[in-house]
């Protein structure tokens, strides 16, 4: 009997290419996953950037992936109430007994036909949602971990540095949290007229000379309470900084240069990303799905998993940023 195989996005850390592996088998308490959608982004051709760098397996290689959506398509030994076909996206982090489960970087992630998870790490979506809107779902938990660390409430102003994949997502997420007035700054135009549709009420150009000054009249002169700096551009972060109110607070997503020995910098009023928190995901899910909250679907990769392959290793090889897309399976 041939053993089944499976596709998978695979790196060594030099090169991203497609291999055919054996397909994953759920242990004692975790899921075969049958992946239908993953949301890739700068993050995943930058491979040793930010504060989880990727970690190799035994064999020398890592499956990329890190946000996910898909069916699932068996259980592990222990494993109650995950039916056959449920849909389920995946937390981007989940605590183990040891450690984090950190697909993409850690573990195995979803750029594969198949992932195996710990149940522990699945989050059931609602029936009506699309997959497609699913596999953002991960990002859009980030961006509101980020926001929840920061302290917002409704009727707070936010800046959002950077309008790629995360910084989208913050302004939706934040846009269905109240928050007001929301402030995108981009170098991009297109970035900045993607972000007025996601709900930003302004979308400013860092180049500008007036921003702090603009940012200051769109806030009755107080600055913004809360920055959110997802910008690839480390010398944005103290332009984010700066435009705060004097009890504003700024989480540090980005590369960031000239902030860390700001006079501010105490890990409360200016900190890098939390932890993913686990209720997150579970809740941006409930406001996609009940229309309050509305995120915009990057382009779709029409062939998969060898398109997404081949975009990986071109930004691991070049350096270049890698723009957001959805590889769909």
């Amino acid at each position: 009997m041939r053993t089944p195989t499976m596709l998978t996005v695979r790196t060594d850390g030099a090169a991203v290419e497609v291999e055919e592996m054996r397909r994953a088998r759920p242990a004692t308490g975790e899921v075969l996953v049958r992946v239908a959608a993953v949301a890739i982004d700068r993050r995943d051709g930058e491979l040793e950037a930010g504060p989880h760098p990727l970690r190799l397996d035994p064999r020398g290689g890592r499956t990329l992936g890190r946000h996910v959506a898909g069916t699932v398509a068996a259980p592990g030994a222990g494993v109650d109430g995950w039916p056959l076909g449920r849909l389920v996206a995946l937390q981007p982090e989940t605590a183990l007994r040891r450690g984090w489960h950190l697909p993409g970087v850690e573990h195995d992630g979803g750029l594969a036909e198949y992932l195996v998870a710990p149940a522990t790490a699945l989050v059931p979506l609602p029936r009506d949602l699309p997959l497609t809107v699913g596999a953002l779902l991960p990002l859009a938990a980030r961006a509101h971990s980020m926001l929840r660390h920061a302290r917002i409430a409704p009727g707070e102003a936010l800046g959002v540095w950077g309008v790629g994949s995360l910084g989208g997502c913050a302004i939706a997420v934040a846009r269905a949290m109240g928050a007001a007035p929301i402030i995108a700054v981009d170098p991009d135009p297109v970035a900045r007229e993607a972000a007025l549709d996601l709900g930003a009420d302004v979308a400013l150009d860092p180049a500008d000379p007036e921003l702090e000054e603009r940012i200051r009249s769109l806030t009755s002169g107080l600055g913004l309470d809360v920055s959110l700096h997802a910008a690839s551009d480390a010398a944005a972060a103290p332009s984010a900084v700066d435009a705060l109110s004097p009890s504003g607070r700024a989480v540090l997503a980005g590369p960031v240069r000239g902030c860390g020995d700001h006079e501010r910098w105490d890990g409360r009023t200016l900190s890098g990303p939390p932890r993913t928190a686990p209720e997150s995901l579970p809740l941006v899910a409930h406001l996609a799905s009940s229309g309050r909250l509305r995120l915009s679907v990057p382009p779709v990769m029409a062939d998969g998993l060898s398109a997404a392959a081949a975009v990986l290793d071109g930004a691991l090889r070049s350096g270049q940023p890698l723009s957001p897309h959805l590889v769909v399976l």
